[in-house]
C-alpha cells in the first residue's frame, strides 16, 4: 500500500510549547522533519539524531510518543509512511519535562498537516 503522508519532505518544522501558570511549568522546543519513508510503503519511524545532553532520552520518547498520538488521532484516515527525524531541540533545565515534549509532537504533527494542505507558517506554539 503506498502512504498518503507526507506526500513530499516536510523539512524544519519548529515548535514550541511554553505554558507558564505555576509549577510545573512547561517547556519544549524542537525542529523535525517529516520525510516519506524510503519505499513509499506505510510504516513509522523516529529518529532522533541529537546528543543525550541535548534532548535526554525521555524527552525524545515523550516527543515520539507526541508525534505517534497526534498521527493516530490526525491521520486515521490516511495511510501513513513517514520517517520523523529530530533535527534540533533545546531543553530548559528547570521547566521542561516529558508532558511538554508530548504536546511539542502532537503540535509538530499539526503543523506538517496544515503544511500539506496549504498553510505554511514559521513555526507553531501551543
Amino acid at each position: 500500500m503506498v502512504a498518503d503522508f507526507p506526500p513530499r519532505p516536510l523539512r524544519d518544522i519548529a515548535v514550541r510549547h511554553v505554558r507558564q501558570a505555576g509549577c510545573p511549568s512547561y517547556v519544549a522546543f524542537a525542529t523535525l522533519d517529516f520525510e516519506p519513508s524510503a519505499d513509499g510503503a506505510a510504516g513509522y519511524a523516529f529518529v532522533n539524531v541529537l546528543p543525550d545532553e541535548t534532548l535526554p532520552w525521555e524527552y525524545a520518547a515523550a516527543l515520539d510518543e507526541g508525534v505517534r498520538l497526534e498521527l493516530a488521532e490526525s491521520c486515521a484516515h490516511l495511510t501513513v509512511g513517514v520517517r520523523v527525524v529530530v533535527r534540533a531541540a533545546r531543553v530548559h533545565e528547570v521547566d521542561s519535562n516529558e508532558t511538554a515534549f508530548r504536546r511539542a509532537g502532537r503540535l509538530a504533527v499539526q503543523e506538517a498537516l496544515r503544511r500539506v494542505s496549504g498553510g505554511v507558517s514559521g513555526g507553531v506554539s501551543g
